[in-house]
């Protein structure tokens, strides 16, 4: 606390008011005697009089006190030294807007308004002073201060631009203080930061904080080259999307073969047909419809499997009580048509909203957008914990036991591992045994790539070229003095191609698209599924062997980490590393984003593929109440466990938790998390959780599922737009966490969806109509 107070006494810059209070006709005389006192009333708080002691003594009662010293001020700034002096063109545009503001000029008084301002709660952690960004960027400069040229030419010019001027504190609080600058257009970033400093020594604190070299202004940027380039790569496919749905839908109307009258007498789900010629006619009496064509569900972000095309689709059409008939039909839909086809808005969508696939796991839909909701909860206060203004409140609520689950969102992730390695590992199975053949190992790759890579780089573009084009504001010019993260993906792209961003570079700080890292360890893990599959279907038991040996393996590493280096188990400060060894980094990250943190969960997966896989759900099972109780019973404790077990082990302090404690946590809390999760799928698989089955099964969730991997990746690009266009920062309560991360969701799947169309759908259609002859 005393830092804060301290920083109380440093940015008394509320004395500003003194300068300029009279400018704005405010007499000192009715200001209350707590702004301008010589004394300290013991009836104010101790760190108040410290804080306004060291000010010039007036008298608070003079009617011209605001002028003596605000040509004080002016008198200071016309003093200078080699070391800090204002431009020339600076100093006579400075010196003329000092004089209009005193005789009462309203452009000169609009810039001063926006100059940063003390406010309330620095003590919690408000030391981010913005001022008014848009209000001294839209200044417009008199005729009274034009040049001849310009008035005669009746110019509207801009006055004043914005700076952001960081402030030393010799290390006293984590950030370095930020404050809001309006000077004249001629003034560059230094004179904006001589200009503070000098405000600063009229203050008399210079002993005590001064002014950094990492200003920045507002300044027009050179549109890159990458941009240009990008909106080509989007406009070609957003041209071919349109052209190809208008193709589409005149084919609809004009081609007979897409008429469905002879197929409609057949049942409603004859709808489901695109033009099909029958091949054959064979009566029945089931009355059961035996295969229909159906939309494979795809753009899920674990869903790699091979996909063996169906040749023909036999149906039956009929009552139950007659005798019907089997029809076979062959598509003779033209190839170029279902080229076209790929990038038809009407069919993407379809597959989007469509029925899901008879071998598809339809309650891992309800499992997978939860888990996005939960990674992108955790995503907002992560984010926005640098947007509040009582960050000291803030880091207070999450210690209790209600902020546990944003606190801990991390297992969300854990979670799409396990769903990864399951549904990989089914889908290998699956094909091997349908296939009687190894190829589908050996495919998987290509396909994986496939599948990732387009979406990934399309996000990467607009990212890099888009998004610095859509956002202003004090926040952007503050993110490019800590280091812009487009910038740091100019020069690391590379390493999101290769699938290695997770490990270069290792300052995670220049991660490129760090949320990202997810993908990245996802795929070196996937590299081991193949060899690992075609293990299991040769060597069952030498492979579950293995997989037991490498699930040891990573909780072993992730243990021996936590205790040689002491490190924290959250992101938010709230632990301390302990480090036990010298060689401790801080700026690399040991275990988050290493897949031997994921790889607990993803192997897991894996095994459990292989028992689902091998003991199908049929009727010789049977669970009684007890068994049941049980499991669930067990599940909910390893869950609860495992997200709050931080807070029953102390988050008071940041070194409340021992390094052994840390180790004993971290080493069993994500293998907790894994069994539970494996509970809920192995109850649905079996059918003896019916009413949680019944609820992650709801159609609700099934587009929303289709849709997670370009939800994912666009997520954070909507919550950092959010956040980095704020003009000043925002008070935290739990009601503006859950406000904005229900507007987030609310804002990323239509952009998802839009992504999915233009990019993720089409490709996957593509890919299907030239291996497979289908869509």
């Amino acid at each position: 606390m005393g830092n804060w107070v301290f920083i109380l006494r440093i940015f008394a810059l509320v004395s500003l008011a003194r300068i300029w209070s009279g400018v704005y006709g405010l007499n000192p005389a009715v200001v209350p005697d707590l702004l301008y006192f010589n004394g300290k009333p013991s009836s104010l708080p101790s760190f108040v009089p410290w804080a306004y002691g060291q000010a010039p003594p007036f008298n608070p009662r003079d009617p011209n006190v605001t002028e003596h010293y605000a040509w004080r001020f002016v008198e200071m700034i016309e003093k200078t030294d080699n070391n800090s002096a204002l431009s020339a063109q600076c100093f006579n545009d400075v010196n003329n807007w000092l004089q209009d503001a005193l005789t009462g000029r309203l452009y000169a008084l609009k810039m001063m308004d926006s100059f940063g301002k003390p406010p309330a709660g620095i003590s919690q952690g408000n030391i981010l002073w913005f001022g008014d960004f848009d209000l001294c960027l839209n200044v417009k400069l008199p005729e009274l201060r034009m040049s001849d040229e310009d008035r005669s030419q009746n110019r509207t010019l801009r006055a004043a631009n914005y700076c952001l001027v960081r402030i030393e504190t010799n290390g006293l609080v984590p950030v370095n203080p930020a404050f809001g600058t309006c000077l004249p257009r001629s003034c560059t970033p230094t004179d904006h930061a001589v200009f503070l400093e000098k405000l600063i020594h009229f203050l008399e604190l210079a002993s005590m904080v001064r002014t950094t070299n990492e200003t920045l202004c507002v300044e027009h940027q050179p549109v890159p080259k990458g941009t240009e380039i990008t909106h080509l790569i989007f406009g070609f496919f957003g041209a071919l999307t349109v052209w190809a749905t208008i193709i589409h839908l005149i084919i609809r109307v004009y081609d007979r073969r897409w008429k469905r009258t002879d197929v409609m007498a057949l049942g409603d789900r004859a709808n489901f047909l695109k033009p099909y010629a029958v091949k054959s006619v064979v009566p029945n009496f089931n009355g059961q419809i035996e295969n229909l064509p159906v939309n494979r569900d795809t753009s899920n972000l674990s869903d790699v499997g091979f996909v063996e095309p169906t040749p023909a689709v036999t149906f039956a059409a009929g009552s139950t009580l007659e005798p019907v008939l089997t029809v076979q039909c062959d598509d003779v839909t033209p190839f170029y048509v279902k080229l076209i086809m790929c990038f038809s808005v009407v069919h993407n969508i379809n597959r989007i909203f469509g029925p899901a696939s008879s071998t598809h796991l339809v309650y891992l839909d309800g499992i997978r957008v939860l888990s996005l909701w939960w990674v992108m909860l955790g995503h907002v206060y992560l984010v926005g914990q640098n947007f509040f203004g009582n960050r000291m409140d803030f880091r207070d609520a999450l210690k209790g036991y209600g902020h546990q689950v944003v606190l801990n969102a991390t297992f969300a992730v854990d979670t799409f591992f396990l769903l990864s390695g399951l549904v990989v590992t089914y889908s290998l199975l699956r094909e091997c045994a349908t296939m009687n053949s190894r190829w589908p190992l050996v495919f998987a790759y290509v396909r994986r790539i496939y599948r990732l890579t387009p979406l990934w780089m399309a996000t990467l573009l607009i990212f890099m070229y888009l998004v610095p084009n859509v956002i202003d504001g004090p926040f952007v010019l503050m993110v490019k003095q800590m280091g812009s993260p487009m910038e740091e993906c100019k020069k690391y792209w590379w390493t999101t191609l290769a699938y290695v961003n997770n490990f270069i570079p290792e300052d995670k700080t220049k991660v490129c698209m760090a949320w990202t890292w997810f993908i990245s360890v996802d795929f070196q893990l996937f590299l081991l599924t193949p060899p690992i599959v075609a293990l299991v279907v040769k060597y069952p038991r030498l492979g579950l062997m293995l997989l037991t040996f490498l699930l040891s393996a990573c909780i072993g590493a992730v243990a021996v980490l936590v205790a040689v280096f002491g490190l924290p188990l959250t992101s938010s400060q709230l632990h301390h590393p302990m480090p036990a060894s010298a060689s401790f980094n801080p700026s690399y990250e040991y275990l988050y984003d290493k897949p031997w943190m994921g790889g607990i969960n993803y192997i897991v997966g894996v095994m459990l593929a292989i028992v689902l896989f091998r003991i199908k759900p049929t009727g010789r099972f049977t669970w009684n109440i007890f068994v049941l109780t049980i499991g669930w019973t067990a599940c909910a404790l390893l869950a609860h466990t495992a997200v709050y077990g931080l807070y029953y082990g102390g988050l008071e302090n940041p070194t409340d938790m021992s390094v052994a404690e840390r180790t004993v946590y971290a080493a069993l809390a994500r293998p907790a998390w894994a069994l539970a999760i494996s509970w809920v799928i192995v109850s649905c698989y079996y059918d003896f959780g019916s009413v949680v089955k019944s609820f992650l099964s709801l159609p609700f969730w099934r587009p929303l599922s289709r849709l997670t991997y370009s939800a994912f990746l666009f997520h954070y690009l909507v919550i950092q737009y959010y956040f980095a266009t704020m003009r000043e920062l925002m008070y935290y309560s739990f009601m503006q966490g859950c406000m904005i991360f229900l507007g987030s969701i609310l804002m990323v799947y239509p952009c998802a969806f839009m992504l999915s169309i233009l990019v993720e759908q089409p490709l996957i259609r593509l890919e299907q109509l030239l291996l497979f002859r289908r869509i």
